[in-house]
């Protein structure tokens, strides 16, 4: 038994953000087939400063934040791609270390999802400092089996390798697909390589390649931030979110 909110039936190009979520099969199972978040405090909120592998980075942060920004609705800030909060991330890289690097895996969600060939994983991303070392970070999955979608083989729908240590790169001509100081989005359809399988857990992954380790600082060394906002996993058509039914539903 679903409950439609009709105060949550918002148009998705109105501005306003709105959360999908509900069973894969409509029956007594957990298991979600949608999720989307804004982290705005109807929406599913992430987990705090929660690190499950951290190797030569320090003062690391991640958590839920609100913007200190006037908000107006449709307009994007610097800090928010949507609404008056998102999620923000941040730390200090040490990779003078050979034999490692550095690396920071920051779990986000705890989630039971089922990912079918049409599933695409979209976010929106703010690298908010001139560190280069912004673009060594995105989301991954784990599913329960213990596949991980940086090592999958997965690419972005501009042919970026969904790993964070390969920095968002297109292979074409070698141009970053991510800019520090604005908003971008990433679009991957997961489907491809992960279709069967259930994602465990959901995590905002840094990783400095390892060409960069023993470098000084201002390469493999330095400081990282930004915000992320809008997150979408789910099922739909050609990764268009404008196909997908606007209804936020609840148990």
């Amino acid at each position: 038994m679903y409950h439609i909110d009709p105060d949550h039936f918002w148009n998705l190009f109105s501005g306003r953000k709105v959360t999908i979520c509900w069973s894969s099969d409509g029956t007594t199972t957990s298991r979600a087939s949608v999720l989307r978040t804004g982290f705005e405090s109807w929406e599913p909120q992430p987990l705090r400063d929660t690190v499950d592998n951290i190797y030569g980075v320090y003062s690391q942060t991640c958590g839920a934040f609100t913007s200190a920004l006037p908000y107006l609705p449709g307009r994007q800030t610097r800090e928010t791609h949507l609404g008056i909060k998102a999620l923000r991330y941040g730390g200090l890289a040490d990779s003078y270390s050979v034999d490692r690097g550095s690396l920071c895996y920051f779990r986000v969600f705890d989630i039971n999802l089922y990912i079918r060939p049409g599933t695409w994983l979209i976010y929106w991303i703010y690298p908010t400092s001139d560190s280069p070392l912004n673009k060594y970070i995105g989301l991954d999955l784990l599913c329960t089996d213990g596949t991980r979608l940086k090592d999958s083989g997965a690419v972005d729908t501009r042919g970026a390798s969904m790993h964070p240590a390969d920095g968002h790169i297109e292979p074409f001509y070698g141009s970053p697909t991510i800019f520090n100081g604005q908003w971008n989005q990433i679009k991957c359809n997961v489907g491809r390589w992960l279709a069967g399988k259930i994602v465990d857990k959901i995590y905002l992954s840094f990783e400095v390649p390892s060409h960069l380790w023993g470098t000084p600082w201002g390469q493999g060394r330095g400081y990282f931030s930004g915000n992320i906002d809008t997150i979408y996993l789910g099922h739909t058509p050609g990764g268009q979110l404008g196909n997908v039914g606007l209804t936020t539903i609840t148990r």
